[in-house]
Order: structure tokens, then sequence, then C-alpha cells
């Protein structure tokens, strides 16, 4: 029997942290009868209410994982699943049907890839395409930020330079980034050197700029509009309560980066009679363009707009780093938009600061996203630090963590691979 199956059918012991997830969504939860029943009710105990160490099955999931295990991908968009999926639809009011399952494929687009020389190295950056924003975000900041010196997170001029290059391409982000199947990006312009000189040079190096005053900039002169688990394995893996990343490589140099969503925490609460929460990423299109969306206050342009057969703009940032050509650091997190910001400090912690695979992930994250014109800090950041961004220009507010960074760092001397789960939450890096 698969893992997912076996995990699903025989269940888990549930933890402090889940009892806590399941009263802090009960409301929403409540409110539809599936979601009710799997989540809220435990059904070998009186429907009672889940206590820390009851174990938590999920019957009707392991069932659909096993027909999808026997008949493929086939099952979910026009088998037994799919059916499931448009009977729940029709009774309740949704608006899925059968041919929208069996019509759906998936985009394989190509990735993005940046070329950075620091000291004796060569390193290549892989990262997402639109209609993800990570990979045209993460290569804009790192051309921005390669023609100054960063030395590191107590110093306030790296700091500095860091929020300034996330504040200019959030609002390249909230202008440009879309659907690229139906709108122009001009993402050569958006990733090429000629746009990062010319946003570096509006960066003031004494103090803050106003996201009032900095706009998106305009990048298409600078580029054309397109560009376009086995043995002796690592997993490195972290849930979040919206998003999962994990970072999985084996013992030959495969690697893979995932990130996947269901957007809110518990996705739209609503759960399907196969057994599986509904996500909300409608949340990710923009309904009232200049409105900050629910649930990150990020703006976006009315070329992300809800429209048929359109994919949402997300800030998913799965990421790979070849040293030399060789696999080097596989990396991502959950997080919404402080995706981008956890994952552009862990590229930066490996390739350009020398941390070694755990402490780029331990070490302080800070955020900046445009607007609202504010810098996030985690509280590994002094009060002293903080009023030393607070001279400079910037307003601030703490917050618990951003990101949950999960990666795998290739030694460069002995090829081993360095499993780095993120301590701010769960996270867990193993071997096989």
């Amino acid at each position: 029997m698969a893992p997912a199956i076996h995990l699903a059918q025989d269940g888990f012991p549930v933890t402090e942290k889940l009892v806590r997830e399941f009263d802090e969504e009960k409301s929403a939860l409540e409110q539809f009868s599936v979601s009710n029943r799997i989540f809220l009710s435990n059904r070998r105990n009186k429907n009672h209410s889940y206590k820390v160490g009851d174990i938590f099955r999920q019957p009707e999931l392991a069932a659909t994982l096993e027909r999808i295990a026997k008949n493929g991908a086939a099952d979910f968009y026009r088998g037994k699943t799919a059916r499931m999926i448009v009977a729940d639809m029709q009774s309740n009011g949704g608006i899925i049907t059968a041919d929208d399952l069996a019509n759906y494929r998936p985009k394989i687009r190509e990735v993005l890839r940046a070329h950075y020389q620091i000291g004796a190295h060569g390193w290549d950056v892989l990262t997402s395409p639109p209609p993800s924003s990570g990979g045209v975000a993460i290569i804009e900041a790192l051309n921005i930020l390669r023609q100054t010196q960063l030395k590191g997170w107590g110093d306030l001029q790296s700091v500095r330079m860091v929020l300034e290059a996330m504040r200019r391409v959030f609002a390249d982000r909230a202008a440009y980034l879309a659907d690229p199947d139906y709108s122009d990006i001009p993402v050569a312009g958006l990733i090429s050197d000629c746009y990062a000189r010319e946003l570096f040079a509006t960066i003031d190096p004494q103090y803050a700029s106003s996201s009032q005053e900095i706009k998106a900039g305009t990048p298409h002169a600078c580029g054309s509009a397109h560009q376009s688990v086995a043995p002796n394995t690592v997993v490195s893996l972290g849930e979040g309560p919206h998003t999962t990343h994990f970072s999985v490589v084996d013992a030959a140099g495969n690697a893979v980066a995932s990130t996947y969503t269901l957007n809110d925490s518990y996705g739209s609460h609503a759960t399907s009679s196969a057994g599986f929460l509904l996500n909300d990423e409608m949340d990710d299109f923009t309904t009232q363009p200049g409105v900050p969306n629910a649930l990150f206050g990020l703006l976006q342009s009315d070329a992300n707009s809800i429209a048929p057969h359109h994919r949402p703009l997300s800030s998913m940032t799965p990421t790979m780093l070849l040293r030399d050509g060789k696999l080097s650091f596989v990396t991502g997190s959950p997080g919404g938009p402080t995706i981008i910001s956890a994952t552009l400090l862990s590229v930066i912690n490996w390739m350009c600061l020398g941390m070694d695979a755990q402490a780029a992930i331990n070490a302080p994250r800070f955020h900046h996203q445009w607007l609202p014109d504010e810098v996030v800090l985690e509280k590994e950041f002094s009060p002293a630090f903080e009023q030393a961004l607070n001279t400079n220009g910037y307003a601030t507010k703490r917050k618990g963590h951003i990101g949950l960074v999960n990666a795998i760092g290739i030694d460069p001397q002995t090829s081993d691979r360095l499993g780095a789960a993120d301590p701010r939450d769960r996270g867990s890096a193993v071997g096989y």
C-alpha cells in the first residue's frame, strides 16, 4: 500500500497544533456537512471533537487515492472521483461540470533561468515562470542586488537594499504579472540587467523610498515581450496552513522543488465527498483592480481579472540553484507574498553569503510588498535595529514568522545532501 493511502486509511495521532487549527476553523468548517464530519467529529468517539492523541483517519480520501493509484489521473478528471466532484457541485450551487474536468489540461512551461558569476563560481538560478510571479520577482531582485555588496542581516544597509529591491519588484508584480496565455507580460525586460540597472539607480543610498512615489517601471525597452522518492533520497518538507512546499534530491541528482496551495487556511472550507478540501484560489484573481485582495493585501492589475480558462497569478516560487553546472540548492516556501521574500533570502544566504543549508533557513527574515508601505520583521531583529530602520524612514511591524522554507543543499566537496527544515514550524528533513 502506498504511504499516502496508508496514512489516510490508518490515520495519525492528532497534535496540539491540529486541535488548535480545527478549533480556529470551526465556524467555517461546520458550514459544510462533509467538512464538519471529517474535521470536527471524531467518528470513533461518539462524534466528539478531536483531542490530542486521538487518531485522525480519512477513509474517503484513502478510497480516492486508491482509485487514482489504480486508474491514474483519468479517475480524477473522467472517472468516479470526477463524478463525485460534479455531484458535490450540483448539490451545493457550484458551477464545475463534467466537461470542465474532462477538458482540463495542465500547462507545461519553460523555467526561468538567470546566470550569476560570484567569485570563481558560476551560478544558475532555475525558477518558476508566470502565471507564478515568484520566479520573475526572484530574478529581478537578484539583478538589482548584484550591483551592491550584501554583508548580512545585521547590517542595516544590506537589509535596506533588499527592502528597496522588494519594493520595486512588487510594484512591477502588481502592474504586469498575470496568465501569459492571455496577457503580454514583459518577462524578458523585467529580468534583464538593463532594467535592473535602471531600478537600482532609483534607490536612495541613505533614506527609504516612498511606495506612493515608486510605481511600476518600464521594462519593455530592455527586452522583448515574452520569454516564454527513491533510495538515497533526501526530502525536506514543511506544510503551512494554506500552502505546502517540499524539496527532494535523490542519489542520482534528480531533484524536485514543489509548491502547491489551497490559498486560504483550509481553502474554501468545503470538502468534496471524495475526501479532499476544495481551494479558494479565486482570491488570487483581481476582482477590483487597485483594491487589495482579501487574504494578503496584494494589488493586481485588470490583466489578472477573472475570465474563462484563465489561470490566476500566484506567488509560489519553487527554485533550484546550480553551482558550476551542478545541482547545489533546492528551495521554496509557503506564505502568500512572503513566499517571494523567504525564498529570495534563502537563495541569497546560500549563494551570496556562503551560509550552510540550515543556517540559510534559520537566518532572520524580513518582507516588503510595496503596498502597504511597511517592513515586516521577524522577532529576531533587535529593537535597536528596528529603530534604525524607522530613523531611515521605514514603517515597521513584527510577525511571528515569514515563510516556512524547506531546502536541500549539496556540499560541493562531498556531494552530501543536506536537508534543512525550517525551525519556525514542524517541518522535517529525512533521508531514505
